[in-house]
């Protein structure tokens, strides 16, 4: 998608081609493979944690909600390996990772997501 002539953004056509993305995509990493298996035992988003509260904060930063907010559910496609993948089969795509998102009701920004982790996690922060 980031490579569609249509839909895609040209800045990043003009920086790289699709062949060199792929390849330094397959290396990027957002998890410490050293601590993974202890986080983890804690926390089953633990891999992407560190990013995920880094977005949260600067979502906060950069936008004053409106009097109305929405609270919905988003189911973002996803077939790969993960202990909290969710079956919905009203969505188009069927597999992926649930996510429940407040968001300002005129603009549509969001404001707070939190992950399903499944029925085991009761929380999207791990205990502590």
């Amino acid at each position: 998608m980031l490579f569609s002539p249509v839909d895609g953004n040209s800045l990043v056509r003009a920086a790289f081609g699709l062949r060199r993305f792929s390849s330094l995509l397959n290396y990027l990493r957002f998890d410490d493979k050293a601590t993974r298996s202890a986080r983890r035992a804690r926390d089953v988003f633990a891999p992407i944690r560190e990013l995920w509260d880094l977005f949260h904060t600067n979502l906060g930063k950069h936008y004053v909600a409106g009097q109305n907010i929405t609270v919905d559910e988003q189911l973002v496609p996803f077939r790969g390996r993960c202990s909290f993948i969710q079956y919905m089969p009203s969505k188009p795509d069927k597999y992926g990772l649930k996510f429940f998102w407040a968001s300002d009701a005129a603009s549509n920004y969001p404001l707070r997501g939190f992950p399903y982790l499944g029925k085991e996690a009761t929380s999207a922060r791990p205990a502590e």
